[in-house]
């Protein structure tokens, strides 16, 4: 029986395998779980805990200019406590995608977004990121650095998104597809 899988297994054309991490990473209470059910098909959930540790879950897309590809994303929600921070770093790769959240409804600064962006410069640095500001419906005023993209240029692009409305998510899906194929 082994000797006819293996045969079988050279005769047939091999099959590519599309697979990547998208690491939703911020500070806690932001919205990176919301965010990361809506991308994933779940259900928005007002009443959504904090995530503890790391919650995994599975996004599949087309290859934009392989209609035939599909390209299958890991998931990763990290909850943003502190004390996760440590372990956290284990698992910020290349090869990755990087959705780094702020909520829009705060200043940019309590998001610590340029602390997050060193971290992701010092463990991944050929990884991209999508900055994403969530609460898109009921934001303020608060605005990003002008030069942030040029401090950081592996910022891929800058996003905002309600989960609650669903507002963004689908030019977010949009960009992870473009980047995902990159």
């Amino acid at each position: 029986a082994v000797l006819a899988f293996l045969r079988d297994s050279f005769i047939a054309p091999p099959t590519r395998l599309w697979e990547s991490k998208l690491l939703v990473v911020g500070e806690a209470t932001v919205g990176k779980t919301s965010l990361a059910k809506q991308l994933t098909g779940g259900v928005y959930d007002p009443g959504e805990k904090q995530t503890h540790g790391v919650h995994i879950d599975t996004l599949s897309l087309t290859h934009p200019a392989k209609p035939d590809t599909r390209m299958t994303l890991r998931v990763w929600d990290f909850g943003g406590q502190l004390e996760y921070r440590a372990t956290q770093r284990f698992y910020l790769t290349d090869r990755s995608l990087f959705l780094l959240v702020w909520n829009a409804r705060a200043r940019w600064q309590d998001g610590k977004l340029t602390a997050w962006l060193d971290v992701i410069k010092a463990r991944a640095p050929q990884s991209p990121v999508l900055v994403v500001a969530t609460h898109l419906d009921d934001a303020s005023a608060a605005t990003l650095p002008d030069d942030l993209q040029e401090r950081y240029p592996q910022i891929a692009g800058f996003h905002r998104v309600d989960a609650k409305s669903g507002n963004g998510i689908g030019e977010l899906r949009e960009a992870i597809r473009e980047q995902s194929a990159r």
